[in-house]
């Protein structure tokens, strides 16, 4: 899921350090390094400060500050949506997707469209927002969470906090500090299992289980930060809790009970982290020098930036998908890996258990005699980015198909070139096999002769043979 905050509305204290760390030599030169590429205005982004990134399928949309940018061919070439389109402002700071509807936190309200980002509606204060500056969106079902900031700002206004709608985002309730929040300057929102946590500026985490309508709060003290630090993001996953500061980042692995904090003596490119992204023990942080990536939950970091290809150390927001990791900075979109990869590379079925023979873009899967192929789910592997079968998409170990005839699977890669696959299940013959090749009885210890078809056992004198 995606995370975002503007990077734009900063406090001054805030600001001062960003400028420090910013200016600095931040980067190292990661022992195993990644393979970047960079792109920016040159390939249409509405502008070359990307604050955030966010991939659903084989669309990116792109946050900007002079729009949303959306590209469908894997970041060759975006198209940007700006207020003729009907953002509430061309400066964008954060994207949610769910199906066709696009929701974008802007400078001038929460804009969502229900056409695929083709068009947008604009949502403020007047709908219930708690500011029209919206730094970060969350949506879960036809609820709708916008982190909002509490600035004085004339487009933004309001009081801030925490806006919640249960109608798809047409009104909202406001939570404020009245219903426990720490401060009215709320930068990022994220909801995991009915849980909500809001980032904000007051040095602490607010975590809420009832729906928003009290708070329970992290201070600085339990996240291992100082007072007068800010959060910018916040990322959870079970009992994994992932608070992205201007401090380091703070991580949790009971629930908030306790945090451990991250800083550049753990590897991080910068101490000010923006934005943060955790998949099993991968967890990646958006900080002021870089992308800094860890794979063993968090004890050390590598840091990617200009040194890997970056534009700009400066990383605003990450989002990660099959194996393709995307990096918002304040000089473009970078991106790792290579976005045209489209293979499966492993196939087969758990139950009946059977491992496909993989050659060139044939799969051939052999199954005992008697299986049932009508509605086999097969376990697969790609480095692509989706997987379908006709227009459905597939899940390994899930989606089911019919396998009485060979079944083309379709690859996508990031860059949306696609790649068929036919699989070819057969099923064994019946056994021919039909002779008995041993005969005794236990009780009594006798073994029988084998003749052809006949059979001849000795017995003891007496044994009851009925």
């Amino acid at each position: 899921m995606n995370k975002s905050r503007s990077n734009f509305t900063l406090n001054i204290f805030t600001l001062l350090t960003l400028l420090a760390m910013t200016f600095s030599s931040l980067g190292v030169s990661p022992a195993h390094a990644l393979e970047w590429t960079s792109v920016g205005i040159e390939v249409g982004l509405g502008d070359p400060w990307v604050n955030d990134v966010l991939v659903d399928g084989t669309t990116i949309y792109a946050p900007t500050m002079g729009g949303l940018s959306i590209s469908t061919n894997g970041g060759n070439s975006f198209s940007n949506r700006t207020m003729a389109e009907g953002l509430g402002s061309i400066s964008v700071f954060s994207v949610y997707v769910s199906g066709a509807n696009v929701y974008a936190g802007t400078w001038g309200g929460l804009s969502i469209s229900t056409d695929g980002g083709a068009t947008f509606t604009n949502k403020t204060t007047a709908n219930g927002l708690g500011s029209n500056v919206v730094n970060g969106v969350f949506v879960s079902g036809s609820n709708v969470y916008a982190a909002t900031d509490g600035s004085t700002v004339p487009i933004g206004g309001g009081v801030g906090g925490l806006s919640i709608s249960t109608d798809g985002g047409n009104t909202f309730t406001n939570k404020t500090t009245a219903n426990g929040l720490c401060g009215g300057y709320v930068y990022d929102v994220f909801v995991s299992g009915g849980t909500i946590y809001a980032a904000t500026s007051s040095a602490c985490l607010s975590i809420s289980t009832d729906g928003g309508a009290t708070f329970t709060n992290k201070t600085a003290a339990t996240l291992g930060i100082s007072g007068g630090s800010g959060l910018y993001g916040v990322y959870a996953s079970g009992s994994n809790i992932y608070a992205a500061t201007t401090n380091g980042l703070s991580i949790s692995t009971d629930g908030g009970a306790t945090f451990t904090n991250r800083t550049t003596a753990n590897g991080l490119g910068g101490i000010i982290v923006n934005d943060v992204y955790a998949s099993g023990s991968n967890i990646y942080a958006a900080t002021s020098g870089g992308l800094s990536i860890s794979t063993d939950g968090g004890a050390t970091f590598t840091n990617y930036n200009m040194a890997n290809g970056f534009r700009d150390n400066r990383t605003n927001g990450v989002f990660v998908t099959g194996t393709t990791v995307f990096a918002a900075t304040q000089d473009g979109l970078s991106f790792s890996g290579d976005i045209s990869t489209k293979d499966i590379t492993s196939f087969g079925f758990s139950s009946p258990s059977a491992t496909g023979v993989i050659s060139g873009t044939n799969i051939a899967v052999a199954v005992p005699y008697g299986t049932n192929v009508t509605a086999l789910a097969a376990n697969f592997s790609t480095n692509g980015m989706s997987v379908k079968v006709g227009g459905t998409s597939q899940i390994s170990g899930t989606t089911p198909n019919d396998f009485t005839a060979p079944v083309t699977y379709t690859v996508t890669a990031v860059n949306g070139s696609t790649q068929n696959y036919t699989v070819t299940v057969t099923v064994a013959a019946a056994s021919v096999e039909k002779e008995l090749t041993a005969f005794d009885f236990a009780s009594p210890p006798v073994y029988g002769d084998i003749y052809g078809t006949d059979i001849t056992v000795l017995v003891p004198n007496g044994t009851d043979v009925t």
